[in-house]
């Protein structure tokens, strides 16, 4: 039956059997009775034309390297568009085929096997628009591709197989980042890997074979090759990428944690306990600096903080170290407090004879301005005539008098009563005065009233219990003196330099009552603004007194301490006599750090096994029961029986664990409790090993892609009609 692809068929010739007649031997024409005998020749087919060969292999006349071994039934349509197709490459054969036959493989394994069908496909459309066939045109282009690449793959198999491999590998790199995601966990990827490596495989097998049965059974060997391809690739970049972080983490830790004493079992273990507490080392770092130089790490987190605590719990090296760092730093606690104290507000001294210096001390420093204030002449008015008439006044007169002559004896001085303008004593014992009274009358009355005032104050607390004549009589003080200041700007300024041993003593009583009750933040802030310096000083004393006795309690109990100031109207107080907001936080933060490590100290320390605790034990102590846990062994003989095997089993798969988890714990325990620079060597330490474990980490993606995409590459081109 003739087709339509007869077109591109030429005569096809047939190879004649050989002559039967004798051989001539090359002999022959020397011999000298030869005689030409008549021989037939075999005529040469002409070019272009197919020679079927009787070995089963047709080729092109004048090009035998390009022949095809004959696969279909004589006369039949596919052995007609084998031979066109054997033809057609007769005619194409030059520089131009060579190329594109060199070129095939790597375009068959780049395209999954379909570049012939897209060849052919083109092919069919051209014929279709000028009106011919496109079924045969399309069959033919499969046939020419199909003979051309058998062709390449018999001239050069191993470069031929090369660049088929590096197609699919090109188109493999192309696709494992679709395919493939660097975040993505190893199952996923997997499970990836095996559904995209079977679809990709079973089609490029269904692309390499050329009949629908043949493309079936090609699909299907196709898939099970690109799935069992795409499962391992993810592994395989894994592991190669687990190679390449292990490698970085083991030179990190020699080079950076061997030199600060830590190993990369116990380095990681804090960065495990961190993460939980969702911070980083250089989150740690900065918490442990703002709680002082006597910090741990396990103060700055609770995951950290329980980590210590099972190592505390357990045999050991890690177990003595935290328990006796804790130890230690736990009785240094009052130490600590005080030197907060001595920090925020001055160091305690003996109360009495500090404020007796200071006294005495201010007393002769202001002595020239008082000699120059009280050599002022003064203004005589009603105001201070009304004071000088006042009983209360006249009996400060006598006591100022007394005073002074008193002072002047302790001192070897001359005492002339005159000079105050007191020319005797009436009956009742106050001072005659003669004349105008001058301001020294006026200072010496100051100090007797002053005087009259001490008469109300405890010996025990040094407080003056005013009762409400007193009360008065301080207002009557205060009045007197305002009216000496403005009648004398000397005398104010001499003042200002040394009010005098009542007021001093009062700031004192003032600063020992500062956290009463009944003092309030606006009282005292006024007091303290009216306050000359020598007043404020002993106002401080007093204050580091009442300080001191809550430190008593602080020390015990930094809490309790901490609580006390919390309180109320303390905390704005407390500002007030450390001089400010942020020297009030400053020491309640020491209290609070204080509170914190005594509290950690007595969760890590205590004897109380919670079930928490035991949990984590299991974390430090190397062993996971997983056989045990596994099992999970019922009661009974056969129960009985899988918890003895279940345990020796677990004997075996923990023994290595327990021994590395010891030395983990004593590294751990170590570094936890670590203070000062020591611990901030060792975070720095840390966070340089993270730093070069990540990038590590960063180094091996690129492996790890380049692993996946490579044997996803292979295995879509082991997947052809080979």
């Amino acid at each position: 039956m003739a087709g339509p692809w007869e077109k591109y068929q030429k005569p096809a010739a047939t190879e004649a059997a050989p002559s039967a007649g004798p051989s001539a031997g090359p002999w022959t024409r020397y011999a000298p009775e030869a005689r030409s005998a008549p021989s037939f020749v075999t005529p040469e087919p002409p070019p272009g034309v197919v020679v079927h060969g009787g070995d089963g292999r047709s080729y092109v006349a004048d090009k035998p390297a390009i022949g095809v071994q004959r696969t279909a039934a004589a006369g039949s349509r596919d052995e007609a568009i084998q031979m066109q197709a054997l033809q057609g490459r007769g005619a194409t054969d030059g520089i131009v085929g060579d190329v594109t036959r060199a070129a095939q493989p790597f375009a068959q394994g780049q395209s999954l096997n379909f570049g012939d069908e897209f060849v052919s496909t083109v092919l069919a459309a051209i014929e279709g628009v000028q009106g011919r066939s496109t079924k045969d045109a399309f069959d033919y282009g499969q046939e020419f591709q199909r003979q051309e690449l058998e062709r390449r793959r018999a001239e050069a198999p191993l470069t031929s197989m090369a660049s088929e491999l590096a197609g699919g590998v090109a188109t493999g790199i192309a696709a494992a980042p679709k395919v493939f995601a660097s975040g993505a966990g190893l199952g996923a990827n997997v499970l990836r890997g095996g559904l995209t490596g079977a679809a990709a495989g079973g089609a490029s097998g269904f692309g390499g074979g050329s009949g629908l049965e043949d493309r079936a059974s090609d699909a299907l060997t196709g898939a099970g090759i690109g799935a069992g391809v795409g499962v391992a690739a993810p592994l395989a970049g894994a592991a190669v990428g687990a190679g390449v972080r292990a490698y970085g983490a083991r030179n990190a830790a020699r080079e950076i944690l061997e030199p600060v004493g830590i190993g990369r079992r116990a380095a990681d273990q804090i960065e495990t306990e961190l993460t939980r507490d969702g911070m980083s080392a250089a989150d740690a770092r900065t918490r442990a600096s703002q709680m002082g130089p006597d910090a741990m790490l396990l103060d700055v987190g609770q995951n950290v903080g329980e980590g210590a605590e099972a190592v505390a719990n357990l045999p050991g090296a890690g177990n003595g170290t935290v328990r006796d760092r804790l130890g230690a730093r736990g009785r240094g606690a009052p130490d600590r407090i005080t030197a907060a104290a001595d920090a925020a507000i001055g160091p305690q001294g003996n109360m009495a004879e500090t404020v007796d210096d200071l006294i005495a001390s201010r007393s002769a420093a202001s002595r020239p301005l008082y000699d120059r204030a009280l050599g002022q002449p003064i203004e005589w008015n009603d105001r201070l005539q009304s004071f000088i008439d006042d009983p209360v006044v006249r009996k400060g007169l006598r006591e100022g008098v007394d005073i002074q002559r008193l002072e002047a004896l302790a001192r070897n001085e001359p005492f002339n009563p005159l000079d105050f303008a007191v020319t005797g004593f009436d009956e009742a014992g106050d001072p005659i005065i003669t004349g105008v009274p001058n301001m020294r009358t006026l200072n010496v009355a100051k100090k007797g009233i002053d005087n009259i005032l001490e008469s109300y104050r405890d010996p025990t607390s040094g407080r003056l219990n005013l009762d409400e004549r007193g009360r008065a009589i301080t207002e009557v003080q205060r009045a007197f003196v305002d009216q000496l200041d403005a009648s004398n700007p000397d005398y104010a300024a001499a003042r200002a330099a040394w009010a005098g041993p009542t007021r001093v003593r009062n700031a004192l009583a003032l600063g020992q009552g500062t956290f009463d009750r009944s003092v309030r933040p606006d009282q005292l802030r006024q007091r303290l603004a009216a306050m000359s310096d020598d007043e404020r000083d002993a106002f401080r004393i007093g204050a580091r007194d009442q300080l001191d006795e809550v430190m008593g309690t602080a020390r015990r109990d930094a809490a309790a301490a901490r609580g006390m100031f919390e309180t109320g109207w303390n905390r704005e107080k407390l500002g007030l006599v450390l001089g400010g907001d942020d020297q009030a936080a400053a020491f309640l933060d020491t209290l609070g750090n204080e509170t914190a490590f005594a509290n950690r100290a007595n969760t890590i320390t205590g004897n109380t096994a919670t079930a928490r605790r035991i949990e984590r034990q299991k974390e430090y102590n190397g062993t996971r029961s997983a056989a045990r846990e596994t099992f999970d062994p019922t009661s009974g003989m056969w129960g009985d029986a899988k918890r003895v095997a279940a345990r020796g089993l677990d004997a075996l798969l923990d023994g290595r664990n327990v021994r590395s988890a010891e030395q983990m714990r004593g590294e751990f325990g170590d570094a936890v409790s670590r203070q000062g620079t020591d611990r901030d060597a060792l975070v720095d330490a840390i966070m340089g090993y993270g730093q070069r474990k990540t990038a590590a980490a960063d180094r091996a993606v690129p492996y790890e892609d380049m692993i996946r995409a490579i044997m996803a590459g292979g295995g879509l081109a082991m997947t052809g009609d080979r």
